[in-house]
């Protein structure tokens, strides 16, 4: 990506993503621009201590989310 490659980009947030048989799109605000922007990957690692991942899963803790997925209290 020609913004930061391979960097942590503060001040932005997950609002959506897809996933097909190739990859991941992930749509990214950046918060102080108000600005969205997409970005396809391989695979989508949720490393946010489970507060906006777990919220656009679906997921409930200890039991099983409105999409049938599974997390683990």
């Amino acid at each position: 990506d020609v913004r930061a490659p391979g960097k942590i980009r503060f001040g932005h947030e997950m609002t959506s993503f897809s996933q097909d048989s190739n990859g991941v799109t992930a749509t990214i605000r950046d918060v102080a621009a108000g600005e969205d922007f997409q970005i396809r990957a391989k695979y989508l690692v949720g490393a946010d201590g489970g507060r906006a991942c777990e919220q656009l899963l679906r997921l409930r803790p200890g039991g099983a989310s409105d999409g049938g997925l599974e997390h683990p209290s």
